[in-house]
């Protein structure tokens, strides 16, 4: 499929996921003979592209900025519903300023997917997309990170199982007092705990750029969000050979297969066993453990079929 003539996907911050995103997506599509660039959201409203450049943005809060700027956009991905539907359920002004104004949207899972459908008119086309991971950076085989002094001083044993959680300590729907209720546990035996977060917060701060060697230092990855639009961290962790015990939020359905890769869990306690049952079966954790990579590089997340996907509902 030949693509238009001209692109500039639009992003957040370099840093962050849709800024990886953007330059994949880019290379990519450039290896295609597409004509395509990205940049962030304040420059492209700084200084608008030529007319015949077609604006693609990352997100709908992103095609916000660009709307309210008087920038044309006809097109968008959903991968939040922070801007229009949080908590499951929606802002009418939102609705009516963005979404219903575009032409196309593209949607990060299936229950967002039905949820947009039904706030938008017949003349917006609602798609799937899949998110995705660089398989080429998110890999087994890097140097794991040392673990700081006071994640030493928390270890309960030399040899226990290293369990990681990672994300912003304070988001309420990330439900980190889970990770700690997990910690206090003394039935959990020898954990040595590994937590990725924001500077100041529960944990170590891990630049982006660390995040393989983050995994490389983990047996376990636990995500305990209570609603995501994705997310992330557990594809990455996969990528890199790490098993995820998660909560059943975003694509996790599609993702996590039960005994295969790692355990879908809804409440604390059901999280609980499952690391008490891999702490004391460590045949159990290596087959997860070989598992993982393939059964992503198998999925609709890995980046090749995701590409294409991101083609057919965003940018074809």
């Amino acid at each position: 499929m030949s693509g238009p003539r001209d692109i500039l996907l639009v992003y957040d911050r370099a840093y962050w996921v849709l800024g990886q995103h953007a330059a994949f997506l880019e290379g990519a599509l450039r290896a295609r003979g597409w004509i395509v660039s990205s940049a962030p959201w304040k420059e492209v409203v700084r200084r608008p592209p030529c007319e015949q450049t077609e604006l693609v943005p990352l997100c709908v809060g992103i095609a916000r900025h660009l709307l309210e700027a008087g920038l044309p956009v006809r097109r968008s991905a959903v991968v939040s519903e922070a801007y229009w539907g949080e908590g499951g359920g929606s802002d009418p002004a939102f609705v009516a300023a963005v979404l219903e104004r575009l032409e196309r949207l593209a949607v990060i899972n299936e229950p967002y997917l039905r949820r947009v459908e039904a706030l938008v008119g017949e003349g917006t086309s609602v798609r799937r997309l899949h998110q995705f991971v660089d398989t080429e950076r998110f890999a087994p085989g890097a140097p794991p990170l040392a673990p700081t002094l006071k994640e030493r001083w928390g270890d309960r044993g030399r040899g226990g199982l290293r369990v990681g959680w990672c994300g912003d300590a304070k988001k309420a729907a990330k439900r980190v007092e889970w990770v700690r209720a997990l910690r206090a546990d003394p039935t959990l035996g020898q954990l040595r705990w590994r937590l990725a977060t924001k500077r100041r917060q529960l944990g170590r701060f891990v630049p982006n750029e660390a995040m393989p060697r983050y995994y490389a230092g983990l047996d376990l990855l636990l995500c305990t969000s209570e609603n995501e639009g994705n997310p992330m961290p557990p594809l990455e962790a996969l990528a890199c050979g790490v098993p995820v015990i998660t909560t059943p939020v975003g694509v996790m359905p599609e993702v996590i297969e039960e005994g295969v890769n790692g355990f879908l869990v809804a409440s604390l306690e059901a999280m609980g066993e499952k690391v008490r049952q891999l702490a004391a079966d460590p045949e159990m954790l290596a087959t997860l453990a070989k598992n993982a990579r393939p059964s992503l590089m198998a999925s609709p997340f890995a980046p090749e079929r995701a590409v294409e996907s991101w083609v057919e509902a965003l940018l074809g």
